[in-house]
Formats: structure tokens, C-alpha cells, sequence
């Protein structure tokens, strides 16, 4: 069992690499084909309330799917242009980060804030942001603890990272310094009351109260070094119970019991040259990682056993071949997301999979037939 340790000396050696994640998404030159009918991003804030974010790139056009009975039926809005992240704390309340590009002009990423559950979302005029986006801020990922305290993370100028504090609910935001919080390419966080994981290439960090100190998880614990540590997905409980999925080299999940004090390897794979991408939990007993292009990882006993299913659809020609998100529900239902917005369902707990895309192409699952209204 490793643990979380504390001071920012631990986390000097944070280097930059390529590395299937978040990033990859967000860059626009990418080496695999993007749906016409791009989903951008789907979360649940419980297991009733969920949210997807489409884009229909041929017409330049974004949309909010929602749903308030577990993903058995959708309804759809007109969503703000460039919407890609989002991120809520209750069903009404919600965060969005929004990218616009002009002719010949860098990425602007905007924050935006709903009280409505999605139906209508205000800009918020966040000079930390706009101050970020000079620098070549390039944000991966958004999360809140409540109504005022939030975290913005991406990359920065020469792919540093870079890492934003809000305590007013996004009006302003403070760069987190590289003394104090020296980090490299952040791939995603999770954020949940006053403790906050930050991870990504090379590193993994942790805060138990709301960021005012890190630490950082010991490559060296697993039998590896920092070089060979990327972690690109995690979930926590509100038990404190949570895990970390990527590779260290191999595919590695680490697993927590108290908030990411403590750590312990939960599973270590041996497929040379692959990683675990999106991990997902529905209570103290079941969880599920994808690897991708195909296979799905569950334990129904907290991680003391594993089987494998390959059970997912393979990748079509050109199609990327790993995964950026995974959705389960105690109900079965399950959502998968892979690279360039092409997006999977599931109604009986993994072991089945579909395309549920909202183009509705020959063979696909369509929110229509899912009962949008």
C-alpha cells in the first residue's frame, strides 16, 4: 500500500508525452475519423440525472441531450456553440467549457454556468480564464465540489500544465503557480467535497483539503518510475472509496479506501503496450474500466476479482481505438465514449454493447429510438 505523499518535492519531474487521453481529443489534428455527429462529452451527477453534449459538425451546431430517469429516455436542446465539457453538482446546477476559433486565430475557451439543468446557460466573464487563453490554455477537463469552489485544468504554452481555482463559482479564477503545484499534461481530475485527485502523464496528486496541500501517488510503490505512470481515468465515492485506471506500464487500476490517502494495486494486466481509459463505479462492490479498442474490465466484489469481456464493437476503419469516458448505473445501463464521438450503450450491465449515436446511422441505437422527446 502506497501512500499519498505530502510535499511538492515529490512532483518535480512531470514531463510532457503523448499519451491516449483527454488531450488527444481536444486537439484538432487528429489521426482518426470524427463523427459527423460528434458527442462530446456525457455525465451523470446521480443515477437518475445525466447529460450529453453532441455536436453536428456540418452545420457547426451544438446540442444538450438530458435525461431525468436514468438514460431510459433523452430530450434534446440547442446547446451554446462550442460547448465540449460540462460538469454539474446537482440537477439544476452545471458547468460548461465552451471553444471558439476564428480564421487564422488561437482556441478561446469560455466558462459557462447554468441554473436550469442545461435549458439556458449564462457566459461567465472569468478574467483568470481569459488571461489562461493569451497563454495557449488548452482545458481538458472542469469539476466543482459545490456551488462556488471549482477546478480547471489543461495544458498550457509547450504542453506544461496548468491548473485554475475558482471559490466564487467560476466568476473568477486563480493560476495555480508551478511552485506550488509544479504538474505536467493533466488528463482529467476528480473533485468531490474538499478532496481533489489531479492526474495525468507521469503523475498522479491529491488534496484532502480543497488544494491547500498535495501529494503525490509513488510510482515507485508499483514496481515502476514516473516515466512509465500515466493515469488517464478515476472515480471516487462518497464513501472515500475510488480508483485510478491507466498504466504503469502495463495496464495498471489503483484502488482507495479513505480519498486517495492510501493506495494499493487492484489490477495489473499484462497486454504490452495497452492502458486502462475510463474507469466507472456504481457502489462499494461493482466497478468497470474499459481497455480499449474492446474489452470491458468489471469486479463485482471491490476489486478482489476481475473478468474480461470483449464485448464492446470494434473500432470501423479509421475509427480510434481507445476509449475517453465510461458511464455505469446500478440500473445496467452504461454509456461508452470513444475518441472522436462515437458512443456506446449498454442495458445489462456491460455484458452487451450498441452504437447509440443521435445521426441514427444503419445500425445504430439513435436517442430517438430511445425515447427522445
Amino acid at each position: 500500500m502506497t501512500i499519498c505523499v505530502a510535499g511538492v518535492g515529490a512532483l518535480a519531474r512531470m514531463n510532457f508525452s503523448p499519451s491516449p487521453s483527454a488531450l488527444r481529443q481536444a486537439q484538432t489534428d487528429h489521426s482518426y475519423s470524427i463523427n459527423q455527429r460528434e458527442i462530446k462529452d456525457l455525465t451523470f451527477v446521480d443515477s437518475l440525472h445525466g447529460w450529453i453534449v453532441a455536436s453536428d459538425n456540418s452545420r457547426r451546431e451544438a446540442y444538450l441531450y438530458s435525461t431525468t430517469d436514468g438514460g431510459k429516455s433523452w430530450s434534446v436542446q440547442p446547446a451554446p456553440r462550442g460547448l465540449y465539457r460540462i460538469t454539474f453538482v446537482n440537477p439544476r446546477v452545471g458547468w460548461g467549457l465552451a471553444m471558439l476559433n476564428g480564421p487564422a486565430e488561437p482556441p478561446l475557451t469560455s466558462l459557462l454556468r447554468t441554473e436550469t439543468g442545461g435549458d439556458v446557460w449564462s457566459t461567465l466573464p472569468n478574467d483568470g480564464l481569459a488571461r489562461a487563453n493569451r497563454d495557449g490554455f488548452l482545458p481538458v477537463a472542469l469539476g466543482f465540489a459545490d456551488l462556488h469552489s471549482g477546478w480547471i485544468i489543461g495544458a498550457g504554452a509547450y504542453n506544461t500544465g496548468m491548473v485554475l481555482k475558482t471559490s466564487d463559482g467560476g466568476r473568477t479564477a486563480l493560476r495555480l503557480s508551478k511552485a506550488t503545484l509544479p504538474v505536467g499534461a493533466p488528463m482529467g481530475l476528480v473533485v468531490r467535497e474538499a478532496t481533489v485527485w489531479i492526474y495525468g502523464v507521469e503523475f498522479a496528486i491529491c488534496s484532502q483539503d480543497g488544494g491547500r496541500t498535495w501529494g503525490a501517488v509513488d510510482a515507485a510503490q508499483f514496481g515502476t518510475t514516473h516515466y512509465n505512470f500515466n493515469m488517464n481515468s478515476g472515480f471516487l465515492n462518497e464513501r472515500g472509496q475510488g480508483w485510478l485506471a491507466g498504466n504503469a506500464p502495463d495496464p495498471t487500476i489503483l484502488s482507495t479506501d479513505d480519498g486517495g490517502k492510501h493506495w494499493k494495486l487492484a489490477l495489473r494486466t499484462k497486454e504490452s503496450g495497452r492502458t486502462f481509459e475510463a474507469i466507472s463505479s456504481w457502489d462499494s462492490s461493482h466497478v468497470c474500466a474499459v481497455e480499449g479498442p474492446t474489452l470491458l474490465y468489471c469486479s463485482p466484489d471491490g476489486g478482489a476479482h476481475w473478468s474480461a469481456r470483449d464485448v464492446i464493437p470494434k473500432p470501423e476503419i479509421g475509427q480510434a481505438d481507445f476509449f475517453l469516458n465510461l458511464v455505469m448505473l446500478a440500473s445496467g445501463r452504461g454509456w461508452a465514449l470513444r475518441a472522436g464521438g462515437y458512443l456506446y450503450a449498454t442495458s445489462d450491465g456491460g455484458r452487451t454493447w450498441e452504437s447509440f449515436d443521435p445521426a441514427a446511422g444503419r445500425g445504430s441505437h439513435s436517442l430517438a429510438d430511445a425515447g427522445l422527446k
